[in-house]
């Protein structure tokens, strides 16, 4: 057959002309939309079109082969590494730069920037090669010559004046200068119609308010203010004491009652701190509450949950306090006072929200869960409950043991277990002696087999809602008063949620919703070895070249960036290479940085295999080769420092064997940073500054005959991958904009080791589809199994 395809969709497919090795686009019943007339054809799936290639040229095809864009830039790229785009569409280049064009084919953004990313108030802000700032917004209308852009259509400048002093130039949506004798802020913006600006007065900056018509509405000068809230009040300081003013500068809050903190009025409240107890004022400046609560929460509309005098409960604003009891022996509950007055609410979660369904009930010094009615939805008679019902599951607390109990109260679990605690809605782990158990709504899903990993105290972490920060946060599950310390209990669970489906981490593997072990194990803290090991496959060149098990020490490693100076290494040492790496395709580079790897492991291999997880590091290189073919098959919810055992235990008396082993540290911490912070949250185009040091890291490490076989394989191989992964376009050092992988233009690993290997893209792809059905692959922990399942790589098959 002289053509090959693959699917784009059920009805659009991508032909492959062996003969031209040019690509068109059929329709359904093989209908030609498009003439094999393209060196690439891209489907881009969110958008329904096609990004083309054609003499080296990028252009778009609609789905019926309309040229949406004709082929005229050097890069188009639906891929960025900002938080958000504000317009359906595409990063364009040209020779001068960086642009956005929308999927119509109308340019948001020309391209000649050095960088783009999205700023506040919905303004995309792209950077000039001169270090400058010009606006668009998703018309693509252009705002030059401005400094920022504000919220509801107001802009500003800044003129600099001699003697190093600046104004601030104010415009409204009509672009009318407002006001140039104030300064705007990093949280200046306008809210219910006022703006907080800085004052300069007799050398020193101070801070007041400024309305839309540019007039200075505060008289007084004060340290710092927030912003007007819904209420008309916003919170001020002047000389260390906090205070409240309304719109028209009156005092609501006096600076002379010397409050250590006041929080921003909500639903006409504010909460003000004084001697480590709170109380709150209303508008008015009224104290309602006086300063006695341990705790209050924010105003919901009706009153605030305190905790004080060892109880918690709900106060109104008259100060007058109820908690949850019965009056009918425990039928029902709601918020009473200490004579039966019933709370001026009408359901328990306008008081405080519920996370989830319950909330805990008392009587009898028992306890159960009732609904936001204060109807009994789990008997009130356990010694000790969980605080909710969480996704259909609880617990509950009989004697010295605990059980699990579903949604309607049922118990469906022995009481057995020491601990249990909550692992994400639905599922609780449960603990006895020191093995763990993972649990659902129908009880036991897996045995008890699996080691604790965690705080010795707590199993699981319930998340709870704060009082104070209207935020989710960790409360204890022995005692639900315990707040614990967010950071430190973040992961003390020892099953962890992993990703959007539900897996989780335990000392065996990973254990789905089912209860059944995966074949994925994390190296860092699994007793378990992989079943199919990556293969040790020892490709001709290194094995020819002498490197593998030297005896000899490392050499001395270079230092790669100074932050003293930001003064990288390479670009002293190498910069000659650097130039030329910063060129290769990032997918490309990616690979390569693999292939180097498996020069500096088996350099000391002979130390490698008996002191550090050998096939954790293997996992480790595959894992680069896998992400070369698509950066998102590689995963960041794994800690990469997992190939050695725990900071090599066992002493090592050899000062040679410590040597290989430090250098062996250094080249996994540094794969480590590349791969979690430069390819998942940066930018891919440093991939060439990477590839760079990595080939100064193994080559240090050499004696000085083998440095100079490493280098003749090193530029053996970007030799001959010019023709296919080297771009001309100019290089601009963007964080948000990565070099996009080069359409489908793969790179097998036996390309990198194999100076004979011909290119073709057929037998790039037959090797690459093989090098993934690897049984390795499946266990290997640093690969995004969801992302290779559910994305699959399109590879053309013959017709």
């Amino acid at each position: 057959m002289n053509q090959a395809i693959k699917k784009a969709t059920d009805t659009l497919t991508i032909k492959y002309d062996k003969s031209t090795q040019l690509q068109g686009i059929t329709g359904s019943n093989n209908q030609e939309i498009a003439p094999c007339i393209y060196e690439e054809i891209s489907y881009v799936k969110s958008l329904n079109q096609f990004i083309i290639k054609q003499q080296g040229l990028y252009g778009i095809l609609d789905d019926n082969g309309n040229i949406i864009v004709k082929p005229a830039y050097q890069m188009i790229s639906v891929r960025q590494y900002i938080s958000k785009t504000l317009e359906e569409g595409y990063y364009i280049q040209s020779a001068d730069g960086f642009g956005r064009i929308n999927k119509e084919g109308k340019i948001i953004v020309e391209p000649k920037y050095k960088e783009i990313d999205v700023g506040k108030n919905n303004f995309y802000e792209a950077e000039t090669l001169k270090k400058k700032t010009v606006f668009y917004d998703t018309s693509g209308k252009k705002y030059e010559g401005f400094a920022g852009i504000l919220n509801e259509g107001f802009t500003y400048k800044i003129k600099y004046l001699p003697g190093f002093k600046s104004i601030h130039q104010i415009f409204n949506e009509k672009s009318k200068l407002i006001n140039d004798q104030v300064k705007i802020n990093y949280r200046s913006r306008f809210s219910h119609g006022y703006m907080q600006v800085n004052i300069e007065k007799d050398g020193n900056k101070y801070k007041g308010f400024m309305d839309k018509q540019g007039k200075i509405i505060t008289k007084n000068l004060y340290d710092d203010v927030s912003d007007f809230t819904k209420d008309g009040i916003a919170k001020v300081i002047k000389d260390n004491e906090f205070g409240a003013i309304n719109t028209k500068e009156e005092v609501i809050i006096p600076f002379e009652c010397k409050y250590e903190n006041v929080y921003e009025f909500e639903n006409g409240y504010a909460l003000v701190h004084k001697d480590n107890l709170w109380g709150a004022v209303d508008t008015s400046g009224k104290l309602v509450l006086p300063i006695e609560y341990r705790a209050l929460s924010n105003n919901y509309g009706k009153g605030f949950i305190y905790i004080a005098d060892g109880e918690v409960g709900f106060v109104d604003s008259n100060n007058h306090r109820y908690q949850i009891t019965t009056i009918d022996e425990g039928k029902s509950f709601f918020y009473y006072d200490k004579v039966g007055n019933k709370a001026p609410i009408d359901r328990l979660d306008q008081a405080y929200p519920f996370l989830d369904k319950g909330i805990v009930a008392c009587y009898n010094n028992k306890e159960g869960l009732i609904n936001s009615l204060g109807e009994v939805i789990v008997p009130v008679k356990y010694d000790k409950i969980s605080a909710m019902i969480l996704g259909g599951i609880g617990y509950v607390k009989k004697g010295e043991y605990w059980a699990i109990i579903n949604e309607h109260g049922e118990v469906v679990t022995d009481f057995k277990y020491d601990l249990i605690g909550f692992l994400a809605p639905g599922y609780c782990v449960g603990k006895i002696g020191s093995k763990c158990t993972l649990l659902s709504n129908k009880g036991e899903v897996s045995e008890n087999i699996f080691d604790y990993i965690g705080d010795k105290d707590e199993v699981g972490v319930f998340w709870d809602f704060g009082l104070l920060n209207n935020a989710y946060i960790p409360i204890s599950s022995l005692g639900f008063n315990t707040i614990l310390d967010q950071f430190k209990f973040e992961n003390v669970h020892s099953l962890e949620i992993h990703r959007d489906r539900l897996n989780f981490m335990t000392n065996l593997g990973y254990v789905d919703t089912e209860g059944t072990i995966t074949e994925i194990i994390n190296p860092i803290i699994s007793s378990k070895q992989a079943t199919n090991l990556v293969e040790d496959d020892i490709p001709l060149v290194i094995s020819e070249s002498g490197v593998i098990s030297l005896k000899n020490k490392i050499g001395k490693i270079p230092t790669m960036f100074n932050d003293m100076n930001n003064v990288y290494y390479v670009e002293v040492y190498q910069k000659e290479l650097l130039n030329t790496m910063l060129h290769y395709e990032s997918s490309f580079l990616l690979g390569f940085t693999g292939a180097m790897m498996e020069w500096a492991l088996y350099r000391v291999k002979d130390v490698a295999e008996e002191r550090i997880n050998f096939n954790a590091y293997l996992q480790r290189i595959q894992s680069l080769y896998i992400a070369s073919f698509n950066f998102d098959y590689l995963t960041d919810e794994y800690d990469w420092y997992g190939g050695f055992n725990e900071f090599i235990v066992e002493n090592i008396t050899d000062a040679k064997e410590a040597n290989k082993l430090e250098y062996l540290s250094v080249l996994d911490y540094y794969v480590y940073k590349l791969c979690r912070f430069k390819i998942v949250s940066n930018s891919a185009r440093k991939i060439g500054l990477n590839a760079t040091e990595m080939f100064s890291l193994v080559r240090a490490s050499l004696p000085k005959k083998y440095q100079t076989l490493f280098e003749e394989w090193a530029y053996d191989v970007l030799e001959r991958a010019k023709p296919h992964c080297f771009t001309s376009i100019k290089d601009f050092y963007t964080k948000n904009i990565p070099y996009d992988q080069r359409m489908d233009q793969l790179v097998p690993r036996e390309f990198y080791f194999d100076k004979e290997y011909k290119w073709d893209r057929l037998e790039n792809e037959k090797r690459i589809k093989a090098y993934l059905k690897q049984a390795s692959i499946k266990e290997n922990p640093y690969i995004n199994h969801e992302e290779l399942e559910r994305n699959p790589i399109s590879l053309f098959a013959d017709q």
